[in-house]
C-alpha cells in the first residue's frame, strides 16, 4: 500500500463548524451532534412525520476534530500528558507513548491505568524513557551513547570511535612486542636454565655496551643484582615444637640431612665436619660464639671458673662456725654435728673440706644462667624452594640466523657459572660463537709482510725490504690501504758492518700515503759497499672501510662497538676457563 496522502489542514479549517460536545445536554438542539450518540434519530426520520435534516456545521465540526489529529500525527506531533483526559480515560494504558513537556523525551506507560504524570519523576515501575534525550546508556540501561576518540577517558556512558579502537589496538601490540620491560626481575624453575632475553640475577657484571638498555635501568650500573644468596645453613631459635618448612632440628641433622634430601645443607656440613655424622648435638648446652680459642663446633661440658670460699672457724665465736673432724678419727663419719673436716696438716694451711651436705653446700644439680627454652633449628632448603631469579636484559632476537650479541653475552654468563663444571660440548659450543665474533674483529694477514687489525679500526702494517747499495730510494706498498696513517716506524739491519769499523747509515721517510711510503736510504761503511742491507718497517693508522682489514664486521647485523664488547667478554671468560684448566 502506498503512503496516504498527507494532510496540510484540518477539514472545514476555514469553515463554518460546530463544537462537538461528548455529551448532550440541555439547551442542545434535538438534531445536534454527540460523540456518544453521532447524529439523534431524529436526523434519520423522514421530515414528513416530524424528523429534522442533520446540520452541516455539525458534520464540519465531525471531520475537522478528527482530521486535526491526522494533521497533527503527518506533522510528527506526539501527545503529551493530559490530566484532564488522563481522568476521562481512567490513566493511560500500558503501552502508551507521551512526549514530556520539554518535548525531547518520549516515555512508554509500564502499567495499565497508568495516572502518574511522567514529567514529575520517580517514574519507577511506572514510565519509562522510550527515546530521546534522556534515554542514556549505561551499565544498567540500553540507550544512546555520544561517542569519543578519547584513550584514556574512564566513562561508562560513552562508546569508543573506530579511531580510538585503532590507538588501543596498536598500544597493545606495542605492548606484547615489548612484553617485561627491562630490568624486571622474575622467577623461573631452577631447571629453566637459560630463558630467552634474560640474564642471572646472580651479582656479576655485563658489558654496559651489549646491554645498554639494561645499563640505564640499573641506574647507570653494570652489576647484576644479586639474587643467588641462600639462607640454608642459618640457625634460629622458635618458640614451638612445630617447626616451619624448611628449617629442621639442630639435633636431627644425622639422622635427616642427607645429600639427596638436603643436597645444599649436606655439603655444607661435610665441608666442616667431614661427615654428617661428626656434627655435633646441640642437646641441652648453651650456644657460645667461635674465637679466643674455641673453634666451630667444639663442645663443652659443664664447669665453674677457679674460685674459693671463706667459712668460720671452729675457733671463733660465731653461730656458723664449722664443726671440724678429723680424717683420722672416727668421730669424723659418724657424727652429724661435724660439717667440715680436716687432714690437721698445719703445713698445708689446715685446708677445711665441707660435707655435700652441710650448711656450707648450696646451689642444685647444674651451674647455669637464667635460662628460656627454645627450640634450636637450622634452615634446611631455600625458602624460594626450586625458583631462580632472572633480570629482563634485552628483547627477543630479530635477525634469526644472525649472531646475536645479547644472546652471546648471555651464553657466555651461562659458561662462568662459579657453581658447575662445563663438558667438553659446551665449551666446544661456546668456542663456535666467540671464534666466529673475533672473525669479525681480528683480520690478519701472519707473514714477513703483513698486517692485523685491531678492535676500534685500529690497523697494524709491517715488513722488511732489502736494499743493496749505498744510496738508494725505494717505494714500499703496504699490504691493504689505510683510510688514514698515524705513525711509521723504520730501522735498518747492516750485517756485514763492523762495530769497529768506520760506518755511517741512515733511512729517511721522503713521502707516504694511504697505500704507500718511499724511503731513502744512504750507508757507507769501511770494506763493504752495502751489501745485505735490509730495511725494516711498521706502521699503524686506521683501517679503510673499503678493504677487508677495514670491514667493521663479517657477522651480518652487528656493528663493530658491538662487537668489540663481545671480544672483550670472550677474552676474560677465555682467561677464566683457562685459571680454572678449562674446568
Amino acid at each position: 500500500m502506498p503512503q496516504p496522502k498527507l494532510l496540510s489542514k484540518p477539514w472545514a479549517s476555514d469553515g463554518l463548524k460546530n463544537n462537538i460536545p461528548a455529551e448532550r445536554g440541555g439547551g442542545l438542539a434535538q438534531e445536534a451532534a454527540t460523540y456518544a450518540e453521532g447524529f439523534p434519530s431524529i436526523t434519520m426520520t423522514p421530515i414528513s412525520v416530524g424528523g429534522k435534516p442533520p446540520s452541516g456545521k455539525d458534520m464540519n465540526g465531525v471531520l475537522y476534530e478528527i482530521s486535526a489529529h491526522t494533521v497533527w500525527q503527518n506533522q510528527g506531533g506526539r501527545y503529551r500528558f493530559d490530566q484532564s483526559f488522563c481522568d476521562a480515560i481512567g490513566g493511560y494504558p500500558k503501552g502508551a507513548v507521551l512526549i514530556n513537556d520539554t518535548l525531547d523525551t518520549e516515555y512508554i506507560s509500564l502499567a495499565d491505568a497508568n495516572t502518574h504524570n511522567p514529567n514529575n519523576g520517580n517514574n519507577t515501575g511506572k514510565w519509562a524513557i522510550h527515546a530521546g534525550k534522556g534515554l542514556k546508556a549505561g551499565t544498567a540501561q540500553a540507550g544512546i551513547v555520544q561517542l569519543s576518540s578519547a584513550t584514556g577517558s574512564e566513562s561508562e556512558d560513552m562508546a569508543a570511535t573506530p579511531k580510538a579502537v585503532k590507538a588501543a589496538y596498536d598500544k597493545a601490540v606495542e605492548s606484547a612486542g615489548k612484553g617485561l620491560p627491562v630490568g624486571a626481575i622474575v622467577a623461573f624453575p631452577r631447571p629453566v636454565s637459560r630463558p630467552e632475553g634474560f640474564l642471572k640475577a646472580d651479582g656479576t657484571t655485563f658489558d654496559s655496551r651489549t646491554f645498554p638498555d639494561l645499563f640505564r635501568a640499573l641506574g647507570n650500573s653494570n652489576r647484576l643484582p644479586d639474587l643467588s644468596r641462600t639462607d640454608i645453613g642459618i640457625t634460629a631459635w622458635f618458640p614451638s615444637d612445630r617447626i616451619p618448612t624448611g628449617w629442621l632440628s639442630f639435633d636431627d641433622i644425622r639422622e635427616r640431612v642427607t645429600e639427596t634430601a638436603y643436597p645444599e645443607l649436606y655439603r655444607l656440613l661435610v665441608a666442616q665436619y667431614g661427615s654428617i655424622r661428626n656434627v655435633p648435638q646441640a642437646e641441652d648446652r648453651f650456644i657460645r660464639n667461635a674465637g679466643n680459642g674455641l673453634a666451630v663446633g667444639t663442645k663443652q661440658e659443664d664447669e665453674i671458673k677457679r674460685h674459693v670460699h671463706k667459712v668460720f672457724s671452729h675457733w671463733t665465736n660465731h653461730p656458723d662456725a664449722a664443726a671440724v673432724g678429723y680424717e683420722d678419727r672416727n668421730e669424723r663419719q659418724r657424727s652429724a654435728i661435724v660439717s667440715t673436716w680436716t687432714d690437721g696438716d698445719l703445713s698445708d694451711n689446715g685446708f677445711l673440706t665441707p660435707r655435700p651436705d652441710s650448711k656450707m653446700a648450696t646451689g642444685g644439680a647444674e651451674n647455669r644462667p637464667k635460662a628460656l627454652v627454645l627450640k634450636l633449628c637450622i634452615k634446611a632448603a631455600d625458602t624460594l624452594g626450586d625458583a631462580v631469579f632472572w633480570i629482563k636484559s634485552h628483547g627477543e632476537t630479530a635477525n634469526a640466523g644472525a649472531l646475536d650479541a645479547g644472546t652471546l653475552a648471555q651464553g657466555l654468563q651461562d659458561k662462568a657459572d662459579r657453581d658447575h663444571t662445563h663438558t667438553a660440548a659446551q665449551i666446544q659450543g661456546l668456542d663456535e660463537k666467540i671464534s666466529a665474533a673475533m672473525g669479525g674483529i681480528f683480520g690478519n694477514s701472519a707473514a714477513a709482510t703483513g698486517w692485523q687489525k685491531l678492535p676500534g679500526g685500529i690497523l697494524i702494517q709491517w715488513g722488511k725490504n732489502n736494499i743493496n747499495g749505498v744510496h738508494r730510494s725505494n717505494t714500499v706498498y703496504f699490504p691493504v690501504s689505510f683510510g688514514e696513517v698515524w705513525s711509521i716506524s723504520t730501522a735498518t739491519h747492516t750485517p756485514n758492518s763492523s762495530f769497529y769499523g768506520n760506518m755511517a747509515a741512515g733511512v729517511t721517510i721522503r713521502n707516504y700515503s694511504e697505500s704507500s711510503l718511499v724511503i731513502d736510504y744512504h750507508s757507507c761503511y769501511e770494506n763493504a759497499g752495502g751489501s745485505g742491507v735490509s730495511v725494516s718497517w711498521i706502521a699503524i693508522g686506521k683501517a679503510a672501510s673499503g678493504n677487508a682489514a677495514g670491514s667493521p664486521s663479517t657477522i651480518p647485523g652487528i656493528d663493530e662497538e658491538t662487537l668489540r664488547g663481545i671480544n672483550e667478554d670472550a677474552l676474560n671468560e677465555i682467561r677464566r676457563w683457562a685459571a680454572r684448566g678449562f674446568q
